[in-house]
């Protein structure tokens, strides 16, 4: 791989929202969750009630105290939570 192939294929991870990311991560490709950025727990649709959002995108944690990491810090954590 070429270091432009590599650079192409950072952006178009980093063109994906994270909560495709965590889509595309469950099986069969029907979205059962997210994965929280801050601490990479899964998080089901029904408990999703930890919400912030950051750049247009609406991030889901587990908890009060990952939420309240990420908004102390989004820039780091929503780079994070690109998919690989």
């Amino acid at each position: 791989m070429t270091m432009r192939d590599s650079q192409q294929n950072s952006q178009a991870r980093r063109d994906q929202s994270p909560s495709d990311a965590a889509r595309a991560s469950s099986a069969g490709g029907k979205a059962k969750g997210w994965i929280d950025p801050v601490c990479g727990m899964n998080v089901e649709k029904l408990s999703a009630v930890f919400t912030s959002a950051h750049e247009g995108e609406t991030y889901r944690f587990c908890s009060e105290a990952c939420r309240s990491k990420f908004e102390a810090d989004p820039e780091r954590f929503a780079m994070a939570s690109s998919p690989v």
